[in-house]
């Protein structure tokens, strides 16, 4: 690693420059790595290939590392106009009641009941 040290590089910046000479394999990454005196396995050199060729490196990923989730929210307006709901709320609320009636065909004479 003396000659990646020396040169203030560190080894995804190496495997970046390797990948951008040209090299595509992960063995001769490895290889190329190692004649520039730095030691990687090919498990790291595989995974910096994958974090650099989908442009991933240094990426912000949401709250607590997982993207963010879109929340359904019902919005009441004043007055004699209906609830504002969206489709996945609805979807949702048809498979509840599904599951809690045990089949469709029941879900669907329980809704006929209350039509």
């Amino acid at each position: 690693m003396a000659k990646a040290a020396a040169a203030g590089k560190t080894k995804i910046q190496l495997v970046t420059d390797i990948l951008n000479s040209g090299i595509t394999k992960t063995a001769e990454v490895v290889a190329a790595a190692k004649e520039q005196g730095v030691e990687i396995s090919e498990s790291t050199a595989a995974n910096y290939k994958h974090q650099i060729l989908k442009g991933k490196v240094g990426a912000k990923r949401g709250k607590r590392g997982r993207p963010s989730k879109k929340v359904a929210r019902v919005v009441r307006t004043s007055g004699p106009t209906p609830v504002v709901s969206t489709d996945l709320e609805l979807e949702n609320l048809a498979l509840r009641l599904i599951i809690k009636c045990g089949s469709a065909d029941k879900a669907r004479s329980l809704i006929d009941k209350l039509a």
